[in-house]
């Protein structure tokens, strides 16, 4: 399963695991233990600043534990992008770009840029945990146990300086929760969910699929003023699509795709270069499977606990509306370069099946819930811990992509972009021989690629292989006929050659050492 895999490359944490493993599944059954976890915990809830020590005890985790490379999303491209100062192309996420390059006007510098926001998402993150426990649960001991709770779950890792996007959406995300529970209690307005989701769908795009939530919100606590109802649900459209042309969204996509041909797997069509599998494949049913496992392991253990009996109200119809869309939607999404680099966005619906957990327990008995509480918070623990320490470890993660490039579902285009990534991020680290073999697989792939025929033949250059160096700036200059720097570096590779042996293929026509050389 490669949502959790993370000892497979960390085989030195496999003896903790499973002592640590063991260890939780007796105190969680040890009522003594229980005991005085709950009375710890009533004590620490007494104590008025103790939601801002946990806040600052998670910066500086954040912080500390960061990762170390960008290669399990797109961060490498998202770097350079706000380096070179261009528009990223992304269109799913225009308020949160937006966001980036106003903190980048102040920094100076994309990768920190990247990961202030993604600490500062994972800080506000936590606040917002807090006040959504406050809402869901009465028992000072509970509400601590459904904070953690959600802090701690797979999705956390977009707040340990990852280079990416999805920490902005998270944040916003549990702020629509939050504003969502409470207009159910009675004690805010409708219009600031609606206003807070119209924000959500700029963030990230992925957000439409909580509108049904929206909706269903008005029917689960009836308000005699129909028409006020009518014109707070219409904020969320008009802000969203205000805000969009404010920031130039391109509504029309780009060369007249839409963007769900774009981002969505076909059903029973053939994959093309574009996608791993079609919809209802059965690898496409393991990824989404390792998806909700990854964001949210309390959920996949506590998920036998919803067969038991227990009241059901109205807002039972919410959760439900606020949990499915969102696995709906990661279903139906297409991850081109495989699951194991799209985890981010995929791991979207964990939030709400944790909050949806959450208040399930919340409702049990405290000598009930007292020992659930500490084997899923425990679980969690257990499977952040290696997920994080892989991520901070560019050996292990880099160890892992390249794994999971050769053995995991991926579309043809994508395979090349992750071989492309990946050989990048060799040749930025000095290792050059693993990055022309990086290029050199991407190359098997699609032979007809201009730039990573180009790249290769510079990093086959840098290795002092000026023969192959020449073959690849060949094939380059074939596909790009008209870019004079090609012929110059094709030059300097038959020159650096000193070769006998390139003459008789180059000496004559287009490929003519001299006439480059006079050329250029």
């Amino acid at each position: 399963m490669w949502g959790v895999d993370s000892l497979a490359y960390q085989p030195g944490l496999i003896l903790p695991f499973i002592l640590a493993s063991g260890f939780l599944f007796l105190l969680s059954s040890n009522p003594a233990f229980i005991g005085s976890v709950v009375t710890a915990l009533s004590n620490a809830s007494r104590f008025a600043h103790l939601r801002w020590v946990l806040i600052a005890f998670l910066g500086l985790l954040f912080v500390v534990f960061s990762t170390r490379t960008h290669l399990l999303g797109d961060g490498r491209l998202l770097v350079r992008e706000l380096t070179l100062g261009a528009l990223s192309p992304q269109d799913h996420a225009p308020l949160s770009f937006f966001l980036v390059h106003q903190v980048y006007r102040l920094l100076g510098d994309a990768e920190m840029t990247f990961r202030v926001v993604s600490v500062g998402s994972g800080l506000g993150f936590a606040c917002l945990a807090s006040l959504i426990s406050h809402e869901l649960a009465q028992n000072p001991v509970t509400r601590w146990e459904m904070t953690v709770l959600l802090i701690v779950q797979g999705y956390a890792l977009l707040f340990f300086g990852y280079v990416e996007t999805y920490g902005v959406l998270f944040a916003v995300s549990a702020l629509y929760v939050y504003v969502a529970i409470r207009f159910v209690k009675g004690t805010a307005p409708l219009i600031l969910p609606a206003g807070v989701l119209g924000v959500a769908i700029c963030c990230h795009l992925a957000a439409i699929s909580l509108v049904p939530s929206l909706l269903v919100l008005a029917i689960v606590r009836r308000e005699r003023d129909p028409l006020g109802v009518f014109g707070s649900i219409a904020l969320m459209p008009a802000l969203a699509i205000g805000l969009l042309y404010l920031l130039d969204y391109p509504f029309s996509g780009r060369r007249g795709e839409s963007l769900v041909s774009r981002h969505t797997l076909s059903i029973g069509l053939p994959t093309g270069d574009t996608a791993a599998y079609t919809i209802f494949a059965a690898a496409h049913f393991t990824d989404v499977l390792n998806a909700l496992a990854l964001a949210s392991p309390a959920f996949v253990v506590g998920l036998p606990l919803f067969t038991r009996p227990a009241g059901r109200n109205a807002f039972d119809l919410w959760f439900l509306t606020l949990c499915l869309p969102p696995i709906l939607m990661i279903w139906m999404i297409n991850p081109e370069i495989g699951a194991f680099r799209d985890w981010d966005v995929l791991a979207f619906p964990g939030l709400f099946l944790t909050v949806a957990l959450g208040r399930w327990l919340a409702e049990l008995s405290e000598e009930t819930a007292s020992g659930v509480w500490v084997l899923l918070v425990g679980v969690s623990l257990l499977h952040l811990g290696p997920w994080v320490m892989i991520n901070r470890d560019a050996e292990d993660t880099v160890l892992r992509f390249e794994t999971l490039l050769a053995t995991a579902p991926i579309s043809r285009r994508g395979e090349v972009y992750g071989w492309d990534s990946l050989g990048g991020y060799h040749r930025d680290e000095g290792r050059h021989k693993d990055a022309y073999q990086a290029y050199i697989n991407a190359l098997e792939i699609e032979p007809e690629h201009p730039r990573i025929q180009r790249v290769a033949g510079h990093t086959a250059g840098e290795l002092e292989r000026f023969d192959q160096a020449a073959q690849h700036f060949e094939a380059a200059i074939r596909l790009l006929p008209d870019l004079d720097t090609l012929r110059a570096n094709y030059a300097k590779a038959l020159l650096k050659g000193g070769g006998e042996t390139a003459k008789p293929r180059c000496s004559s026509g287009m490929f003519s050492a001299d006439r480059l050389i006079s050329r250029t």
